[in-house]
C-alpha cells in the first residue's frame, strides 16, 4: 500500500485529511481550512509615484514545477504438491496539488490622497507570467503465479490492484495599472498577462492471476481499479481601469497595449490492463477538466 501526498502552495494536512481529498477526488477539506495560500510571486507599485527618465518596468514571473512518480509493484509466487494457494494485492492513494500564480500592479490605497502620478518618459510595462506544471506518474502492478504438482488438487490463484489519484493544479496570471494619471512622453504603455498551466498525468494499473487447476475447481482471478480526477485552473488578466493614459501636456511616445494569454494544457493517460485464466474484471473512471472547479467523484460520476 503506498500513500503519496505532494504539494506546492497549499497548507500541510495530516494524512488523514489526505487521503479523504484523494478519494474523493476534491481537494474539500483542504479548502474548508482555508489551507490554499499560494506559492506565486507578485510585484507591485502601491501608493508611490514616480518620476523616472527610462523605461519602468514592473513584473513577476512565478512557475512552481511539481513532478511525482510512483511505482507500486506486488508479486506472489506459489508452488506446492498439493494446494498451492497464492494472493498479491497493490493499492495507491496519491495526492498531488500545485497553486501558483503570478500578479503585477500599480494601483493606489483608499486612504491615499495625495497625487497619483507615473511618469517614465522611456515608458511603463507591467507584466505577469505565471508557467506552473504538475506531472504525476503511477505505475501499479500485482502479479499472482501459483502452480502444484497434482492435476487432481486447486491451485488458488489472485491477483488485485487499485489506485486512487487526484492531481489539482492552479495558476493564473494578473497585470494591471488601477487608479493612475500615467505619462510616457517617448516610450510605450504595455500591459501583459500571460498564464500557461500545463498538467501531465500517467496512470497504469496491470493486474494478473495464473492458477487453478488442471481437474480440480481452482480459481483464478484478477481485478483492477482505476479512479483518476485531473483538474487545471487558472486564467490570465490584463486591465487599465480609472486610469487616465496620456496628459494634454505629455503624450505617450508609443502604443498602448494590454494583452493576455491563457494557454491551459491537460495530457491524461489511462491504462488498466487486467488478465486471467478465469476471471477478470477491471473499472475505470477518469474525470478531466479545464477551468471548472473540482467536484467529489460521486457528482463527476453523475454528470
Amino acid at each position: 500500500l503506498t500513500l503519496a501526498f505532494n504539494t506546492i502552495g497549499w497548507e500541510p494536512q495530516n494524512i488523514l485529511f489526505n487521503t479523504i481529498d484523494a478519494i474523493i477526488g476534491d481537494p474539500a477539506v483542504a479548502d474548508a481550512f482555508g489551507a490554499n495560500t499560494g506559492a506565486g510571486a507578485k510585484a507591485y507599485l502601491l501608493d508611490t509615484t514616480v518620476d523616472a527618465s527610462g523605461l519602468l518596468t514592473v513584473s513577476a514571473e512565478a512557475a512552481a514545477q511539481l513532478t511525482s512518480d510512483i511505482a507500486n509493484t506486488s508479486d506472489s509466487t506459489a508452488s506446492a504438491w498439493l494446494g498451492a494457494s497464492g494472493v498479491s494485492f497493490g493499492a495507491v492513494i496519491g495526492l498531488n496539488k500545485t497553486s501558483s500564480a503570478a500578479e503585477a500592479s500599480i494601483s493606489w490605497s483608499v486612504a491615499y490622497v495625495a497625487a497619483k502620478t507615473i511618469s517614465a518618459a522611456g515608458g511603463v510595462t507591467v507584466s505577469a507570467i505565471d508557467g506552473a506544471g504538475l506531472t504525476a506518474t503511477v505505475d501499479l502492478t500485482a502479479d499472482s503465479d501459483t502452480s502444484n504438482d497434482s492435476p487432481f488438487s486447486n491451485s488458488d490463484s489472485k491477483g488485485f490492484a487499485g489506485a486512487v489519484v487526484l492531481n489539482d493544479l492552479r495558476g493564473g496570471a494578473k497585470a494591471y495599472i488601477d487608479d493612475t494619471t500615467l505619462s510616457a512622453s517617448a516610450g510605450a504603455v504595455t500591459i501583459t498577462a500571460s498564464a500557461e498551466q500545463i498538467l501531465k498525468a500517467h496512470l497504469e494499473s496491470a493486474a494478473s492471476s495464473s492458477g487453478g487447476s488442471k481437474f480440480g475447481s481452482g480459481t483464478s482471478r484478477a481485478a483492477s481499479g482505476l479512479i483518476a480526477t485531473n483538474t487545471v485552473l487558472g486564467g490570465a488578466e490584463a486591465y487599465i481601469t480609472n486610469s487616465t493614459v496620456g496628459t494634454s501636456t505629455d503624450s505617450i511616445g508609443g502604443a498602448v497595449t494590454v494583452t493576455a494569454s491563457n494557454t491551459a494544457k491537460l495530457n491524461a493517460e489511462l491504462v488498466n490492463a487486467v488478465t486471467s485464466g478465469d476471471e477478470a474484471m477491471a473499472l475505470t473512471l477518469a474525470f478531466n477538466t479545464i477551468g471548472w472547479e473540482p467536484q467529489n467523484m460521486l457528482f463527476n460520476t453523475v454528470d
